[in-house]
């Protein structure tokens, strides 16, 4: 079997294993990889996992492949690495602990799509790239997908790359991909729950992203679809990451549930690399927070927030309580991630564990978010914080009816 059919059987392999995409390794570190069968593939070795080898493809996704099976020469090879030097995991807090907080992630090239489905009796077409199924009322062709698709495997790769053990699952038992619902007409997204002047919705209900074509840079020419790079994809990436958070939307604070995406859309975006916000330098404009004076709640409204209370805001003053919840959550997760204790994120880090572990947020917010200190405390340090990237703070009480007021 020649080298490109074992690189395809590998791949196959790792996307109905459901194997998640990561940071793309530079090209000096892949190297020649032979089975027992002779058949061959370019990979990376990324440590060993019991009885296989951790092998990195060219397209960012990595999969177990059986020690067992590969060739003499490389298993020798494999078990040298793996004693030499075990490759971290890229879990919980790995990032940390091996010295701060990741820069960034990014693909190295547009993700790889397949056409599942084209029918155009039904006007129903389907593609996949490596972990999202994109399901559209127009035949878009699978260079179009490609090229958008670096948005969604870029978003999820950032998502994935934060120490925070997120590790993004589709939402149902057994399902293999990520859904994403696109749109040709406006209308007849708005019709299917979206929101006027959105970029796309996050839709726990339907177990996917709705998304309007012309939100990805995507529009018809002639008779064919093409796609346009669109200048601004915040909104769209912050959708998204509450998709790739799914299974942690109901464990979280509802600060941190909107904190979390706002932190992923404030990232420096280019053709699916991302770059994190950086304490000490001018941010690019948080969403929400851009340089500036702002004023946002105060903390002891904040961090105890609830859904209703959020939520209440939409329908009181949507222009200003519900814009001061969304600057002041991207306030607070900023000060957690790049300016708590030593700035490494690592209080951020074992909240996220306590709570994986089954811990209430409640309890895992006061051991390591606050610990022992009064807010006036907290207040304090983020403000200085947030001064670093240009952001002048003030705080407010919560709205009177709802507020834990100081």
């Amino acid at each position: 079997m020649p080298m490109k059919t074992f690189r395809t059987l590998i791949l196959a392999l790792a996307i109905a294993a459901g194997s998640p995409c990561h940071l793309a390794l530079s090209a000096d570190e892949f190297r020649e990889w032979n089975d027992s069968s002779g058949r061959k593939v370019e990979a990376a070795f990324a440590g060993m996992d019991g009885n296989n080898v951790k092998l990195k493809l060219r397209n960012g996704s990595m999969l177990p492949f059986p020690l067992e099976k590969l060739s003499k020469a490389d298993q020798d090879w494999a078990k040298e690495q793996g004693a030499a030097k075990p490759a971290p995991s890229l879990g919980l807090g790995s990032k940390a602990e091996a010295g701060g907080w990741p820069r960034g992630s990014g693909l190295d090239e547009a993700p790889n799509a397949t056409v599942v489905e084209e029918n155009a009796a039904e006007n129903r077409y389907i593609y996949r790239t490596n972990n999202f199924e994109f399901r559209c009322d127009a035949r878009l062709g699978k260079d179009v997908v490609r090229e958008f698709g670096r948005i969604f495997e870029g978003t999820l790769m950032a998502n994935k790359e934060l120490p925070l053990g997120i590790d993004p699952k589709p939402e149902a038992e057994g399902q293999e991909y990520f859904v994403a619902k696109l749109y040709s007409s406006p209308d007849d997204y708005l019709k299917d729950g979206g929101i006027k002047g959105s970029a796309g919705i996050y839709s726990r209900g339907a177990k996917s992203i709705k998304v309007p074509l012309k939100s990805l840079g995507v529009r018809l020419a002639g008779k064919h679809y093409m796609v346009e790079p669109q200048t601004n994809n915040d909104t769209l990436i912050h959708e998204i990451t509450h998709q790739m958070m799914n299974h942690w939307l109901r464990k979280l604070p509802e600060w941190y549930v909107e904190g979390s995406a706002m932190y992923v859309a404030s990232s420096k975006y280019n053709m699916g690399r991302f770059t994190f916000p950086k304490l000490g330098q001018t941010v690019k404009g948080l969403e929400h927070l851009s340089a500036g004076k702002h004023t946002i709640w105060h903390l002891s409204y904040l961090m105890n927030i609830t859904p209703a209370q959020w939520h209440a805001g939409f329908g009181d003053n949507p222009d200003g309580t519900v814009h001061r919840n969304y600057s002041s959550a991207i306030a607070l997760t900023y000060y957690l991630c790049n300016g708590d204790d030593k700035g490494d994120g690592a209080h951020m880090i074992a909240f996220m564990k306590d709570i994986a572990a089954g811990k209430k947020w409640e309890d895992a917010q006061t051991e390591h978010l606050i610990r022992g200190r009064d807010y006036a405390q907290i207040e304090k340090d983020l403000v200085s914080t947030l001064r670093k990237g240009g952001i002048t703070i003030d705080f407010a009480d919560g709205p009177a009816k709802t507020s834990a007021s100081q």
